[in-house]
């Protein structure tokens, strides 16, 4: 039988756990516990927010939608073009009274992922200065381009040029391209000059029953 986990958190079927600390994403290295934004915690939320993001959220939908464009130093390429524009509709599944049990948000296609809480491989959430961090991974990709929410590339820090929100909270996104248009990370076949230019949005929206 399915019973609420009252040690901890009082308020999910998990342990909340306490965070290392708040990362600083101009850092080289991403130590485990650490949440804030370029982690895989990005969102910190009060504990109402929290608990409304779990337990009466039926559906998370994710919405991106990016231009990337330029030219380059490449004769056969010299203009290139890579937008992006998908949505992905994910259904909490089961009843309410499931989430008693742990239970993530899992979805995606060959364009769009989306996770929310996590899948239990990692802590579902963390806590620091008083906030909820839910475990929260969104990115969005082509041939050319990566638009995340998390810094996959600890190393070469890129910010997007404009941030993305979470249910109406504030999500800043890192960007990563393919070497041969790659302006920063001098990937082989890097030569230059060249121009790029980014801009869209990415908008994680949420549902809810109350």
């Amino acid at each position: 039988m399915a019973v609420l986990h009252l040690s901890r958190s009082g308020s999910f079927p998990f342990c909340v756990l306490p965070a290392s600390g708040l990362w600083d994403p101009t850092s080289s290295t991403l130590p485990a516990g650490y949440v804030g934004p370029g982690t895989y915690y990005p969102v910190g939320l009060s504990l109402a927010d929290a608990m409304r993001w779990y337990w009466q959220a039926k559906t998370w939908q994710a919405a991106a939608a990016f231009a990337f464009s330029g030219t380059q130093p490449n004769p056969s390429n010299p203009s290139f073009s890579a937008p992006i524009t998908d949505t992905v509709t994910v259904d909490r599944g089961g009843t309410q009274r499931e989430l008693v049990c742990p239970a993530g948000v899992s979805g995606g296609d060959a364009t769009v992922s989306l996770v929310v809480w996590g899948t239990g491989a990692s802590p579902y959430a963390y806590s620091w200065g008083g906030l909820i961090y839910p475990r929260l991974a969104f990115s969005a990709q082509n041939a050319i381009l990566t638009v995340s929410s998390y810094r996959f590339l600890v190393a070469i820090p890129k910010r997007w040029p404009v941030d993305g929100t979470a249910d109406g909270f504030t999500l800043p996104l890192w960007y990563d391209e393919a070497g041969g248009y790659d302006s920063v990370g001098g990937a082989s076949g890097d030569s230059g000059p060249w121009t790029q230019s980014r801009s869209g949005t990415a908008v994680l929206s949420i549902t809810a029953t109350y």
